[in-house]
């Protein structure tokens, strides 16, 4: 079976909602993590470079599981190694490519140091609207980088689900109207800046499985690799940089950042620590799936699903924060959904479909292994059981 050329019903079902519920669960750890006030300084647990730095950990944690599935399990060595055969004959590179996930690392690291420190200095409102803006970038550059076609049905899907994250994030700012925060535009341009490295990440992270024969499990451990590295280093010189205690953005040791304490806090606080283990587990899976669903579908698919993360962490505060439930926020969580299925096709609105699709590409051909689709479509063998099923039919009603 080619890789990134067909998969089952079952397992796209299972990374695309491995993705949402995985990222929700992260951002619930997360936020539980900065809500948690040191006893001995009165602060809350602001640490973005080690929370960055576990999240790479757990992504390092995905290369430890290719290696023992792959030596202990003979039927994962047989499917990787016929896999690895097939994309060397159709000219995909299989060997020395180590090194490639070092490079949206980089984006990685940059991408999450920033929502980390945005997610310090905004409110979770004003966060949750701007991060609905991801689509938009991931999708521009990947009609200008990957050259991809969107059909008319996933432009509206596209922009349904922008309008519907946006809906619930401006309701929410307008009603609590939480203006407290004087360093609101550090946040807002920290919350950018995240979105353009993101949007950047899963473009190459796109290309690089499409060119390069690397399983999700051991692309995502890389990359959890050289972020380790590239997290140390940056932790090294936060501990030195020298801040305002008294800002939000500060430890109480008037440094960026503060290894010592953050490990203290951790490892002291039985509680805390079950929210940064829940974090790291959630973080390995979460990035497995997100990774699955670039390689075999697409950067943007997985940019969308990001983004409808954001609604279950909306209904995880209705339901156990205790956060006031707005009307329009529910109309923005309909909209959301409903793009959300267009896009992925699953409500299909066939006059708004572009012309005949590429064959080699909707059927998964050896010309187009390992090739960036000019078409954003989902799962090849999802359509290829469509036409089959299609063709059953036709036969039946001639007959």
């Amino acid at each position: 079976m080619p890789e990134g050329d067909k998969i089952s019903k079952g397992f796209y079902l299972t990374i695309m909602i491995g993705t949402l519920v995985a990222g929700a669960l992260n951002n619930v750890t997360l936020k539980e993590q900065d809500e948690y006030v040191d006893p001995d300084t009165g602060k809350k647990f602001y640490h973005p470079f080690v929370q960055t730095l576990v999240m790479f950990v757990a992504e390092l944690g995905c290369l430890g599981a290719f290696y023992l599935a792959y030596n202990l399990n003979p039927q994962f060595k047989k499917t990787h190694d016929e896999e690895e055969a097939e994309a060397e004959a159709n000219g995909i590179k299989t060997k020395n490519n180590w090194w490639i996930p070092a490079i949206p690392a980089v984006c990685d690291i940059t991408g999450t140091c920033l929502q980390m420190i945005s997610m310090s200095y905004m409110a979770q409102s004003v966060y949750v609207m701007m991060r609905g803006g991801a689509p938009i970038i991931t999708a521009f550059l990947s009609i200008i980088f990957l050259k991809k076609v969107l059909s008319k049905a996933q432009y509206l899907g596209l922009s349904m689900a922008v309008c519907g994250i946006t809906i619930v994030g401006v309701t929410t700012f307008l009603e609590t109207k939480d203006d407290n925060n004087s360093n609101i535009v550090f946040g807002i341009l920290c919350c950018l800046g995240s979105l353009f490295t993101t949007g950047i990440q899963f473009v190459v992270e796109e290309k690089v499985l499409a060119t390069n024969h690397i399983h999700p499990l051991k692309m995502v451990g890389l990359e959890g690799f050289f972020g380790c590295i590239y997290t140390a280093v940056v932790i090294v010189i936060a501990n030195h940089i020298k801040c305002d205690p008294t800002s939000t953005g500060c430890n109480a040791n008037g440094h960026l950042e503060d290894f010592n304490n953050a490990m203290k806090n951790i490892f002291g606080n039985g509680i805390l620590l079950l929210w940064v283990v829940l974090n790291m587990f959630s973080l390995g899976f979460f990035n497995f799936c997100g990774m699955s669903v670039t390689k075999h579908i697409s950067s943007l698919a997985r940019a969308i699903l990001l983004i409808s993360t954001t609604v279950l962490i909306w209904v995880y505060d209705l339901a156990f924060v205790g956060e006031p439930f707005y009307p329009f926020q529910l109309v923005g969580f309909i909209v959301l959904v409903v793009g959300n299925l267009i896009y992925q096709r699953i409500i299909k609105i066939q006059s708004l479909e572009n012309g005949p699709k590429d064959k080699n590409t909707r059927k998964g051909s050896k010309s187009s292994f390992g090739k960036v689709s000019v078409n954003d479509c989902i799962s090849h063998q999802l359509l290829v059981d469509e036409e089959k099923s299609e063709e059953t039919l036709l036969a039946s009603q001639d007959k």
